[in-house]
């Protein structure tokens, strides 16, 4: 199956936010018929039978592409986790976290668990 052009998914954006033909043909300084035969394609290349089908696959898509990039901020962290023991350990504050600092009293003098 090959990829869409850019012009297919500037297309297929704007099916996904509810354009018409006429409005897509406009937005994009073509004919309706041109945007008639870009949706035809589009449809066919993604196996798809509606407007509507397309609008979730672009929906899908996004989602996906966004999901992708979430490891990149998770490397990030992690990264930064790193760079923080390491500095802890170079300055000797590699102490471990005392109960009470994971358990606080409350002021009945009951015990709560520090979110």
């Amino acid at each position: 199956m090959r990829n869409l052009t850019r012009r297919e998914l500037q297309i297929a954006a704007l099916v996904f936010k509810g354009s018409t033909n006429h409005q897509i043909a406009t937005t994009l300084s073509i004919s309706v018929s041109t945007v008639k035969v870009h949706v035809k394609s589009i449809l066919k290349t993604l196996a798809l039978q509606n407007r509507t089908q397309l609008a979730v696959w672009y929906w899908r898509a996004n989602q996906l592409a966004q999901t992708l990039k979430e490891p990149q901020v998770c490397q990030l962290a992690s990264t930064s986790a790193t760079v923080a023991k390491t500095s802890a350990e170079a300055t000797g504050l590699t102490t471990k976290p005392s109960p009470s600092s994971i358990v606080a009293s409350a002021p009945t003098g009951g015990r709560r668990a520090v979110s």
